[in-house]
């Protein structure tokens, strides 16, 4: 029996290792497994045992960028970058041992320069008694994958690192609010204990005058007191909603945002309890208050602040009162504020004030 010689069959392309053909095998045959080689779009490479290359199809053109003519007879060391010549060397002595190297990753590079990956398959080129003559290399360009990977480790350390991140503010908040609660239950006992002094004794008017001094005074401390904790929920649940809003699934959302909602009421009450303080020190004035103008006043003042427009609100006459306009005025703002505040869940809510 009759075979072709494996050095023409490395030269046209043709690889695998060994490869028994007789003498009836069609020649087309051989041209169309040749055909099959050069028009790969891996880069398949044969070479001699030193390195010279014997055949470049197509995709090795393409993939290292340059021609047969130009590096058929070359060294294969051209496409390797200096500092992994050494890799060679061990292919060698591994398929010497009849060791499959498969899926190897290694770096090339191209004719410009540039440096890329590849998934390697080498194989050995072997005569009739089974001696090593040549080296088949198969080559696949893996550098998109290879950033691609590069890519998503990046991605995963960021994401560890927000991850911490948010734990840490996580923890913060939950601090804050034990801060809060502890704050809230301390004005609660303060105000109780204070309550229930003034019902059960009776003071002469200067001890009356001294224990509302120390009433304003608590309320001013409380409320200053408050607005640090206040302040570190509020600017936490801002900073964790605006920051991890898309990373946090709906039912954390809707947590942040009902802390958020109830430090803005917290910090309202605490405007509030300020602005009676300061009331409070203020020495009364008796004069004629027209009742429906002041109202009415409130009313448009709360208007240019409420977002709802759909209110209808009536003001009937009322009489002439004698009082403190400034202290009276407070009182129409806190009743009418309440009572858009409370309607505000209706569809066009109509609010009636004036005497029975």
């Amino acid at each position: 029996m009759a075979h072709l010689n494996i050095e023409q069959a490395v030269h046209k392309s043709i690889d695998p290792a060994t490869m028994d053909i007789t003498e009836s095998m069609d020649k087309a045959y051989i041209r169309h497994l040749a055909s099959i080689v050069e028009s790969s779009e891996d880069a398949i490479i044969s070479k001699s045992l030193d390195g010279t290359i014997k055949s470049w199809n197509k995709g090795s053109e393409k993939m290292f960028g340059y021609t047969s003519k130009e590096i058929i007879g070359k060294n294969i060391s051209l496409v390797i970058p200096p500092e992994f010549i050494v890799e060679e060397q061990n292919i060698l002595e591994r398929l010497s041992k009849n060791e499959i190297i498969d899926s190897y990753e290694a770096v090339r590079i191209k004719k410009n320069g540039e440096k890329f990956y590849i998934s390697l398959t080498v194989s050995a080129l072997k005569d009739q008694t089974g001696k090593i003559i040549g080296i088949s290399n198969i080559s696949r360009d893996t550098t998109s994958r290879k950033k691609t990977e590069t890519n998503l480790i990046k991605a995963n350390l960021e994401l560890a690192f927000q991850i911490e991140e948010k734990e840490k503010r996580a923890d913060e908040l939950i601090v804050a609010n034990i801060e809060l609660v502890f704050q809230n239950k301390e004005k609660e006992k303060r105000a109780i204990e204070l309550s229930v002094v003034n019902r059960e004794l009776k003071i002469s008017d200067r001890q009356l005058k001294e224990a509302n001094k120390e009433l304003e005074a608590f309320s001013y401390s409380v409320s200053h007191d408050l607005r640090t904790p206040l302040r570190a929920v509020s600017g936490f649940s801002s900073m964790l909603k605006k920051k991890y809003e898309s990373k946090l699934d709906k039912e954390a959302n809707r947590i942040i945002d009902v802390i958020v909602d109830n430090t803005t009421l917290m910090g309202k009450l605490i405007d509030d309890l300020l602005t009676f303080s300061k009331m409070a020190r203020l020495e009364a004035m008796h004069e004629n208050i027209d009742m429906k103008q002041l109202a009415e006043t409130c009313i448009s003042g709360l208007m240019q602040i409420e977002k709802k427009t759909d209110y209808v609100i009536s003001v009937y006459p009322m009489p002439m009162c004698k009082g403190d306009a400034a202290m009276l005025k407070q009182v129409w703002y806190n009743l009418i504020s309440n009572s858009i505040k409370y309607s505000s869940k209706k569809d066009y809510p109509n609010i009636e004030i004036g005497t029975i």
